[in-house]
């Protein structure tokens, strides 16, 4: 592949909410041991201060970001190896870390470009770029909608997570209005801990589906097994778990793995016409 083809390929993934607690880390994370596990080379880029993605995977908080961003960092000397304990030995698994001062990042009025340019950096050196993304609205998530190819959308099976959703496509729309450059597209919308048992939460999926399916796609929902936090607390992913719990989860998160490694393939496709 040459370096041209190999650029074209890179996709760059954003899982973006307006609303806090809907499993953007968890999606995020899962999403990118998935993708490395498959072969491909992945970075996952943390944007939120909590450090959710960087305690996922099991390492120790850093202000990587900041330093991207504020200073000017090489990527070389920000992208820290994700540990083989998270998704499996020897993988192509890389993390851009960030923490507390992130607060500054979001405060500088250049943010959103610089975040253009320096992900633009990576392409043509990983398959996948993962990005995990508070629920603020700041100049991070701006510089997101036009850095990313594709969004994923996840939302809660309940009344307040599902109107955030819309309010994501007001905010794309505003992006593609106040740029020339490309906006990402939504990969799709992706229910979060539904729960079979209740009537209500059926009704609710369907809400989904009526409400949103002509904006974008909505992807199979995610069951809330409780398999989910213990990968988290034990700071593995998914697939690192056993059990016929942990193997029920991997198979309803499969339909968004598969939609994204799709991208790679038709982008592939294209490359070589």
């Amino acid at each position: 592949m040459s370096l041209i083809e190999a650029v074209l390929n890179t996709i760059i993934i954003a899982v973006l909410g307006r609303k806090g607690g809907i499993g953007k880390t968890t999606i995020a994370t899962n999403l990118a041991a998935a993708l490395a596990r498959q072969g491909f080379r992945v970075a996952l880029i943390e944007t939120d201060g909590q450090g959710d993605s960087t305690f996922s995977v099991g390492m120790s908080y850093a202000n990587d970001f900041y330093s991207l961003i504020m200073d000017d960092a090489e990527w070389s000397d920000v992208l820290q190896p994700v540990p083989d304990a998270f998704a499996g030995d020897g993988l192509d698994l890389w993390i851009l870390r960030a923490h507390d001062a992130q607060l500054n990042v979001e405060r500088n009025p250049d943010t959103s470009i610089r975040i253009v340019e320096r992900i633009e950096e990576l392409k043509g050196f990983y398959d996948y770029v993962i990005i995990d993304a508070g629920p603020n609205l700041a100049e991070t998530h701006i510089g997101l909608y036009y850095a990313a190819s594709h969004i994923i959308l996840p939302t809660l099976v309940e009344s307040k997570s599902i109107q955030s959703v819309q309010r994501m496509f007001t905010y794309l729309d505003q992006a593609r209005s106040a740029s020339e450059l490309p906006v990402a597209e939504v990969l799709g919308i992706q229910p979060n801990r539904f729960d079979a048992r209740h009537r209500i939460q059926h009704r609710l999926l369907g809400y989904i589906s009526g409400m949103y399916e002509r904006q974008a796609p909505i992807l199979e929902p995610i069951q809330n097994l409780a398999v989910w936090e213990y990968a988290s607390t034990e700071q593995v992913s998914i697939y690192q778990m056993a059990g016929s719990h942990a193997g029920r989860a991997r198979k309803q998160f499969q339909p968004l793995v598969a939609a994204a490694i799709a991208l790679q393939n038709a982008s592939a496709e294209r490359v070589a016409v």
